[in-house]
């Protein structure tokens, strides 16, 4: 192992050069192909993937005539694909999504249909929507908002008591908390789920009869704050 010499270029001694980048479209390694191509013995050992319109995915392709630099270099040096890159394959890329369990994913490097046929394998095999968009393509992702809700000491104090009776029995084995006569008060930009007998009407709010629902525990100090029910 030696250090690079520019010299050795055009050295008649056998070597093997390492240089990047590997998909052949630029660099010392493209140098290096325009001074070897033209011979028969020498060969070349493309390391995995190349993009459509390099020089190493033109090669691979079998072209014998390539035009670099307004002049054209005839290949008649050896070509092999070794399957060697630093990016995940498709199985690996699986098996990081498989543990990273993400809401969406966003393919956005590879060869279009290889993306596309990865997309469906996410889809069916993990149920998570996946996307391949083109270049310079705006994609819309649809995603479920994070909704805090604050529960009343008075509500959780209440539900406890129920679970402790074997009230709620049938409700343990299930994903869905099922929280019986409660009330949902939105109120200014903050969700609360209260007990439904801490709120009452008020005789001085009271319009046409109908009461209007209060808390009558709250601490607000803005009595004028709009207050919205949702009842369960």
């Amino acid at each position: 192992m030696r250090q690079f010499d520019q010299t050795s270029l055009k050295s008649e001694q056998p070597m093997v050069f390492f240089a990047t980048p590997g998909m052949l479209h630029g660099g010392l390694s493209l140098q290096t192909f325009k001074e070897w191509a033209p011979v028969e013995r020498n060969a070349v050992i493309i390391p995995g993937y190349c993009m459509p319109g390099t020089v190493g995915n033109k090669i691979l392709s079998g072209e014998k005539k390539i035009t670099i630099d307004d002049k054209v270099v005839h290949v008649k040096m050896q070509v092999y694909n070794m399957s060697f890159s630093a990016h995940a394959d498709s199985k690996g890329i699986m098996e990081l999504l498989s543990h990273l369990e993400p809401k969406n994913v966003i393919l956005v490097h590879g060869e279009k249909e290889k993306m596309r046929q990865l997309s469906h394998k996410i889809k069916d095999q993990l149920k998570v929507p996946c996307f391949y968009p083109p270049n310079y393509s705006v994609t819309k992702i649809v995603t479920e908002p994070k909704i805090d809700v604050s529960i009343s000491s008075r509500l959780i104090n209440r539900i406890n008591l129920l679970y402790q009776q074997s009230a709620l029995l049938y409700y343990r084995s299930s994903a869905n908390i099922f929280i019986p006569h409660c009330l949902l008060v939105a109120k200014g930009d903050n969700l609360e789920l209260i007990d439904s007998d801490q709120l009452c009407p008020r005789p001085e709010d009271l319009e046409e009869g109908v009461p209007q629902l209060f808390p009558t525990d709250t601490d607000d100090k803005d009595p004028e704050a709009p207050v919205t029910l949702y009842q369960n």
